[in-house]
């Protein structure tokens, strides 16, 4: 079934924002988006509001929508939410994973594998645009069947919205070298290996250990980034 206009305008911004096209603080305008979607206004109003009810846009008074902007300490704390939810949700999965399933996860694990293979061979050692977003997409596919194999549709939505949440909240450019898909494969293979195993409390450890390492890496970017916007200000007048 073909995408509505609302829709089709919910998932560009969308993309934006998880893109880093649109930053926190940042204004939304109805009128720049229509134009570059080719579309009128009134979708694109709509999936601003949708997001706004999702707690991704602000609206200011007099002003407009604008990227919600969020503290250290909130960020934090969404990280503690995604700790729990998804460490609790691989545990349940280790119990519950039936046999396709974890077919499925051996299946993405390998994929991660050779993403890490194709960096490895890069002179450089970074990953371009185009092995990023596979990075980012078997990373993505690899949580998301993790949840689903815990067999909760509230639980999936739940991590789901929190995952949307920290990326866009926490975006920062950030190299995805060989260092970085290396750590996150070899945690996606330790993890399997526990589902393999039927090991709940280990799949649990891992998982929540896993999100620790994202969440350092995300708040020592975060911190950069306002450093270099608070030196980057100009000095305020005395008097």
């Amino acid at each position: 079934m073909p995408l509505t206009l609302k829709q089709h305008a919910y998932q560009v911004i969308l993309d934006k924002l998880l893109g880093g096209n649109l930053v926190p603080g940042g204004r939304l305008s109805d009128d720049v988006l229509a134009r570059e979607m080719g579309i009128s206004r009134s979708p694109v109003r709509e999936a601003i509001s949708q997001l706004s009810t999702e707690g991704l846009v602000e609206y200011r008074p007099r002003s407009g929508a604008y990227v919600k902007a969020i503290d250290r300490t909130e960020l934090e704390e969404l990280y503690d939410l995604r700790e729990a939810l998804e460490g609790h949700a691989a545990g349940k999965a280790a119990q519950l994973i039936s046999p396709a399933a974890l077919a499925e996860l051996t299946e993405v694990v390998a994929g991660m594998r050779t993403i890490a293979f194709e960096c490895r061979s890069l002179s450089t050692h970074v990953a371009g645009n185009e092995l990023t977003e596979k990075f980012l997409a078997n990373d993505l596919k690899f949580h998301m069947a993790i949840l689903q194999a815990a067999g909760n549709q509230r639980l999936l939505n739940l991590v789901r919205d929190l995952r949307i949440m920290t990326r866009v909240f926490g975006f920062v450019p950030v190299d995805h070298d060989l260092k970085v898909i290396t750590s996150t494969y070899r945690y996606h293979a330790t993890i399997l290996r526990a589902f393999e195993r039927r090991d709940s409390a280990a799949a649990q450890s891992w998982m929540v250990g896993h999100i620790r390492v994202a969440r350092t890496v995300v708040l020592a970017g975060y911190d950069r980034r306002e450093w270099d916007r608070d030196s980057s200000a100009p000095p305020k007048e005395e008097g």
